[in-house]
């Protein structure tokens, strides 16, 4: 869609600077993980903004590539934002337990809970990572390879993952649950009598609650157990999506790179978000919670979990981009949107390019962080006014479509605002509820976030001057 001057980075490092490179990746993804579980980013929000930010990142390594431009950063972003599973039942059961408690209508607390084999709770742990960033990891492949991707291409990977992930949830989803957890019917199977959903007479089986409930969280969430059953087959399901879009991507579209790279990055965020789970097993007690296993008061699992689950997975997944960038063949504009009339085609990386990936990614953790609060109108229009002059001048000095300046260059200038407002924006906004991490700035999360920040402040800014002068 785009050009830009040419400036692919050398093709060899020193081993020093991949070690580097590495190190950074991890600190970066570690950071934007973090991040990614706050007020204000979460969720699907959250996975758009960790894909474009580590995106740019990984342009800084590979060099200007037209299959990298900063409008298929933005179409990559996007793709991250659709595998967002649910996981809050699942982070306790490395301990060994599955446990539930809601509060019916009339005010009464409802509880239960299952002995289960740790290996089950670790078994769900892989899987839910597996699912986690397969469509991102593909498009991130596709960045690095040398197949022309058509507009049929991209249909069709969507087509299959949501076609897989919904049959999974109607089929296979609830074989391979009772397989891995039996207990979480039986648990889910209790919270149905005790709640008057069921009787023992006309109860037929979970499978058949669950189809006439199809995928309807909201309703789970009010039955002691259906939360963690109904997301238990989501999540089955996300990751047979997830594996049916490789394969696809590897003989249909026929990019044997965009796979690999897929199974690369679904394979590190699965080892990632169970081996950082330990922070879960530990502050939980150990084993059935009750090895009374020393806890530091200043050691959040969650926040520790979430920073070192990206931790883990930007070493590998930096890794990878490494070693294919080594292996990039002829870079490639896609045949997808090359022959759209010039200004659509313009149009299309405004809103693609700049719009997702800088604009809303600077307005979005305001909306949240400062609801509710005299700031929050003023502080959207901030972000508003910051967002459109940042674009604004980008456009002017750089042109629409990089065309003045260098992939590397921008990036770098990019990600050094970029991480340098979420910082603050993590750091010094919603004092009102405590969410200000100024707060908490001695928890150990936090201290990891600040030495992530301090790092990666002052590497992209010493390289951004370096381009700077390489492009005078």
């Amino acid at each position: 869609m785009s050009s830009s001057i040419s400036g692919r980075c050398e093709n060899k490092n020193s081993m020093a600077k991949n070690i580097l490179i590495v190190l950074l990746g991890a600190l970066l993804m570690g950071f934007l993980w973090r991040v990614r579980g706050t007020n204000g980013w979460g969720s699907s929000w959250g996975l758009l903004n960790a894909g474009a930010i580590f995106s740019l990142f990984v342009a800084t390594i590979i060099g200007d590539r037209k299959k990298n431009s900063l409008e298929w950063i933005g179409i990559s972003s996007l793709a991250f934002m659709l595998t967002v599973p649910t996981w809050g039942t699942f982070l306790d059961q490395i301990t060994g337990v599955i446990s539930s408690s809601i509060t019916d209508e009339a005010g009464n607390v409802i509880e239960g809970y299952r002995y289960i084999p740790v290996a089950s709770g670790v078994g769900i742990m892989l899987i839910l990572g597996f699912g986690l960033a397969t469509l991102w990891g593909i498009m991130l492949g596709r960045s690095l390879s040398d197949r022309r991707w058509r507009i049929k291409d991209f249909v069709l990977l969507i087509a299959v993952f949501f076609a897989a992930m919904y049959v999974s949830r109607a089929t296979l989803a609830h074989t391979l649950t009772e397989i891995i957890q039996p207990q979480a019917l039986d648990l889910f199977k209790e919270g149905l009598l005790k709640q008057g959903i069921v009787t023992e007479e006309n109860f037929e089986s979970i499978y058949k609650v669950y189809m006439e409930h199809f995928d309807d969280m909201s309703w789970a969430k009010k039955i002691m157990g259906g939360r963690n059953y109904f997301a238990f087959v989501e999540t089955i399901s996300i990751a047979i999506g997830g594996i049916a879009s490789m394969i696809v991507t590897r003989f249909l579209i026929g990019d044997k790179t965009a796979a690999n790279m897929g199974f690369i990055t679904s394979a590190s965020f699965a080892f990632a978000i169970t081996a950082a789970d330990i922070f879960f097993y530990f502050g939980d007690g150990g084993y059935h919670g009750t090895q009374g296993l020393f806890v530091y008061k200043n050691v959040a699992p969650w926040s520790c979990w979430e920073y070192f689950t990206g931790f883990i997975a930007g070493i590998f997944i930096t890794s990878a981009v490494l070693y294919y960038k080594n292996k990039m063949g002829k870079d490639v504009y896609e045949k997808a949107f090359l022959t759209a009339p010039s200004k659509a085609n313009d149009l299309l990386v405004f809103l693609l390019g700049f719009v997702v990936v800088i604009g809303i990614n600077i307005v979005r953790p305001v909306l949240d962080r400062l609801e509710d609060t005299k700031f929050h109108i003023p502080a959207i229009i901030l972000a508003l006014i910051g967002a459109v002059i940042f674009i604004v001048l980008s456009i002017k000095k750089y042109g629409i479509g990089l065309e003045n300046t260098t992939q590397v260059s921008f990036s770098y200038k990019t990600l050094l605002i970029m991480i340098t407002y979420i910082f603050c924006i993590y750091m010094f906004t919603d004092f009102e509820t405590k969410g200000a991490n100024i707060l908490s700035i001695t928890s150990f999360h936090n201290i990891a976030m600040v030495i992530s920040f301090v790092i990666l402040a002052i590497y992209f800014a010493i390289n951004t001057k370096k381009t700077l002068k390489d492009n005078k």
